[in-house]
């Protein structure tokens, strides 16, 4: 009984993680046009990291990488997933406690997560389509299918949904202009100076 609990926890962490890496990895991967750095503040010494860029080359070897994993996940073949793994990180401990008797339930798992996420993703176009056409009804509806206890749907009223699209238009601008200035990364801080704290 405790083996089969710390076996499914294993792999709905497995399946949390490898969703959330891989999305952060290719998000990483063409962030500042398609050149990523690794880098950031060490606690311990309190400074910077220099930052690594990784090559064009790199960047579509991760990319192609992760393909491969998702695509054995979703064909829910084993050894494809053991060389795609293998590869993206030899010494991942899925490695060690992935095997081809408890494999299809973590491709399951994953499967599941995946299609959750998309479904979370097209809710979240749904309220930003509203918000860019100024659509206060479909901003309602699309913040409900997200949220229907939604504090935002008390404050935010036909009277004042102008205001509120455009402060979500004035907040992706200022982004893009941190990006623009290079201050888009964790590391910058922005959130600790109170800065594009979010207007949601």
């Amino acid at each position: 009984m405790k083996k089969n609990y710390l076996v499914n926890s294993a792999i709905a962490l497995g399946v949390v993680s490898l969703i959330g890496g891989s999305a952060m990895a290719v998000n990483a991967a063409t962030r500042r046009n398609g050149v990523h750095d690794f880098g950031g503040f060490n606690q311990t010494k309190g400074q910077v990291t220099p930052r690594t860029p990784l090559t064009a080359a790199q960047i579509a070897t991760m990319k192609a990488n992760i393909t491969a994993i998702q695509t054995a996940l979703n064909n829910n073949d084993y050894n494809a997933w053991v060389t795609a793994m293998t590869v993206q990180n030899p010494n991942s401990p899925l490695l060690k406690t992935m095997t081809a008797d408890n494999f299809s339930a973590y491709a399951a798992k994953y499967k599941t997560r995946a299609a959750d996420m998309t479904a979370q993703q097209t809710k979240m176009t749904a309220i930003k389509t509203a918000l860019d056409n100024g659509d206060y009804s479909g901003w309602v509806t699309a913040e409900k299918a997200v949220n229907a206890n939604s504090p935002l749907l008390i404050k935010i009223t036909a009277d004042n949904f102008a205001s509120y699209a455009q402060a979500n238009k004035l907040q992706e601008q200022a982004a893009t202009i941190m990006k623009t200035l290079g201050l888009d990364g964790p590391d910058m801080g922005q959130g600790g100076r109170g800065f594009m704290g979010g207007v949601r």
